[in-house]
């Protein structure tokens, strides 16, 4: 075990984390929000253009951050001088196109749908589809190439960035039901697996507070020599993971927060300023109104998440009527651009400095570079609770600017606000989690010196000052950390079931990569491979459950794309596409480079609404497949050069 002591400054640190990333097959980074972890390539390009590997891949958990990632490596790409932009960059999610707005220009970022450009942006979906089945632009044909389905992972440095998004903890994990948990826990194990040992790529695990027990999991999974554990905080987050890792220490290293140049003024600046209040008033309380009311007014930006869509909508109706300052919603149900219009929108607002109110799902909580005074939560998991505290004083010129002498984080704890928590992370991890805040809140008085925000938060709770971040610990100061090590230490609990329904799962998919590439390799057409795929993994391959893409329409022309659960759309799916749901198609004859919509009632192909929602690959290939032969009936002289994609379900009520 090694730990950096003296003084370095941030770009050396990231040197000696790159060198590290290079050294080795596989590399866990655990840094704290704001560290650069994200960015941690954008200011080293040296290592992937002119490196031992061939490039880069990027994957991140949500489609929401992925243009603010394109963007700083535009940047720096055009800061560099480092070639053009097309040749060089390229990004692979379902977004229909990417623009980067730099100096006063307007850069094309290209869809590279095989992911063969030296760096490329994409989401988890994109990349296990592609290691699993085939090439995004190849799933719905007859044949597809199997090398190509490899290629962009061979020689490369992987970076899974964010990867606890996707390996949260709710009940699932703590009883017999394993799924939700394991299911991305398994593939993207299996996938780092054959990344190191068979593609001779390098990987990178990155994310702010993954849990120890996830940590040796990987280890003993994917560990050989070249695996590498790299933890920057302060001394309680160094403490927990030295005694919950069981890994040999000279494959761990610890690098002290306070040895980093600048940190120590910039810790002792957010500690001084954050203030964290449990209360059992509810977001709608009268109390919370008025104090956001006087937030908003004292030209502080306030951001509020929710942890459903539904509930959003309604305290944003609330927040409207009552608070003077018109409140921006963003959720994951609205349209792509849309919701970049509202992050955009809330960019501006920001940088006015007047005063801004924000109500928002988790679709904020993570990568998304915003900065707060105020937060206002629903109590989540401690993981989530951590990102959206790392949503206030996110940047270091926040935390050392004299705008506010304070900043304030609220979690709420009501009925309304535990029923919430409860629907989308379990019972369990929230009861916990809540009893810990509770325990904290008791010690509170000793916690915190008083302050003149006590007398106006008295109403709601008393004030904390709780470390969201750096894992230091003072004595007017308790670590987050210290909760999470509780809540591992459940987890910890269940580790031999947990490895035991790991070990299914990686059996099952080490057979379908088998099965997928033997079939390719024979010439067996891809609807069996999706339909093998499907009846192993069920509608979503790394999700519980399928993102079904629904076509939003204006003046009767297809105008966005916007994706919901299929497990929402099981309820609703009458209302949002109606008793007779239609097919949207993206018909494009190339020897002409036209492209049109076409509608198509799914009754009249002989799919039934319920197929589309349980096997959305299966069937949307049958439906493509039925279409093209069709079209190609009726234009013979295009046959060969016509594609077909389906585009999702006509949507035609509110979702």
């Amino acid at each position: 075990m090694s730990v950096s002591r003296e003084i370095i400054t941030l770009g050396e640190v990231q040197e000696r984390i790159l060198n590290d990333v290079v050294n080795n097959e596989l590399t866990v980074l655990i840094a704290p929000t704001g560290f650069g972890k994200s960015t941690l390539f954008v200011h080293n390009l040296k290592y992937v253009t002119n490196g031992r590997k061939v490039g880069l891949i990027h994957v991140l958990p949500l489609r929401s951050i992925l243009k603010d990632l394109v963007t700083e490596y535009v940047n720096a790409l055009v800061g560099g001088g480092l070639g053009d932009v097309g040749d060089v960059l390229g990004y692979q999610a379902s977004i229909g196109k990417m623009e980067v707005d730099v100096d006063g220009g307007v850069i094309d970022v290209p869809k590279d749908p095989y992911m063969l450009r030296p760096i490329v942006v994409t989401t988890y979906d994109s990349a296990v589809m592609i290691n699993l089945a085939a090439p995004l632009t190849e799933l719905y044909r007859g044949l597809a190439h199997w090398d190509l389905a490899l290629m962009p992972f061979v020689n490369r440095f992987i970076m899974f960035d964010e990867a606890h998004i996707l390996l949260k903890v709710g009940d699932e994990a703590l009883t017999t039901e394993f799924e939700n948990l394991i299911k991305p826990l398994a593939i993207i194990t299996s996938l780092t697996s054959v990344m190191i040992n068979d593609l001779n790529s390098n990987v990178i695990w990155s994310s702010a507070s993954i849990a120890p027990t996830l940590v040796n999991i990987l280890y003993n999974e994917c560990g050989r020599k070249g695996f590498k554990v790299i933890v920057v905080g302060g001394d309680v987050i160094r403490d927990i993971y030295s005694k919950s890792l069981n890994i040999p220490k000279e494959f761990v290293r610890y690098i002290d927060i306070f040895s980093i140049e600048g940190f120590k003024d910039l810790i002792s600046n957010y500690l001084s300023k954050l203030r964290t209040v449990v209360t059992t008033k509810d977001i709608l309380s009268h109390d919370i109104i008025n104090l956001v009311k006087e937030l908003t007014q004292q030209g502080l930006n306030v951001l509020i998440v929710l942890n459903t869509v539904v509930r959003a909508i309604h305290v944003y109706k609330k927040m409207k009527q009552y608070v003077e300052t018109t409140p921006i919603l963003i959720h994951g149900r609205f349209i792509r651009s849309v919701k970049e219009r509202k992050v955009d929108e809330v960019k501006k607002c920001i940088e006015k400095d007047q005063g801004c109110l924000v109500i928002s799902t988790q679709v904020l909580e993570a990568g998304v570079n915003l900065s707060f005074d105020v937060l206002i939560t629903e109590i989540a998991s401690l993981e989530s609770l951590i990102q959206r505290f790392g949503r206030v004083l996110r940047s270091k010129e926040h935390i050392l600017s004299n705008r506010s002498k304070y900043a304030l984080g609220i979690i709420s704890v009501s009925k309304e606000s535990m029923k919430s928590a409860y629907a989308v992370y379990g019972k369990q991890v929230i009861d916990k989690v809540r009893d810990m805040l509770i325990q904290i809140y008791h010690r509170g008085r000793s916690l915190c010196k008083d302050t003149r925000l006590t007398q106006t938060l008295k109403p709601i709770g008393k004030e904390m000052c709780i470390d969201w971040r750096y894992g230091v610990s003072g004595p007017h100061v308790v670590s987050i950390y210290n909760v999470l090590s509780q809540i591992d230490s459940l987890m910890y609990s269940y580790v031999n079931i947990l490895n035991e329904y790991l070990n299914d799962f990686k059996s099952l998919i080490d057979s379908l990569y088998v099965n997928t590439y033997a079939s390719m390799l024979i010439g067996e057409c891809m609807s069996g491979i999706l339909e093998n795929l499907e009846t192993k993994l069920g509608s979503s391959p790394i999700r519980e459950s399928a993102l079904i893409p629904l076509v939003v329409f204006r003046d009767k022309e297809p105008l966005d794309v916007v994706e919901v659960s299929a497990n929402y759309l099981k309820g609703y799916w009458r209302k949002i596409v109606g008793q007779e749901p239609e097919a949207v198609l993206r018909i494009c004859l190339y020897d002409i480079d036209q492209c049109f919509h076409y509608s198509l009632n799914l009754r009249v192909l002989d799919i039934r609404i319920w197929d589309y929602i349980e096997k959305p690959l299966t069937t949307t290939y049958k439906v493509i497949s039925k279409v093209c032969n069709k079209v190609s009936r009726c234009l013979k002289q295009y046959s060969e050069r016509i594609n077909i994609s389906l585009l999702g379900l006509k949507c035609v009520g509110g979702y």
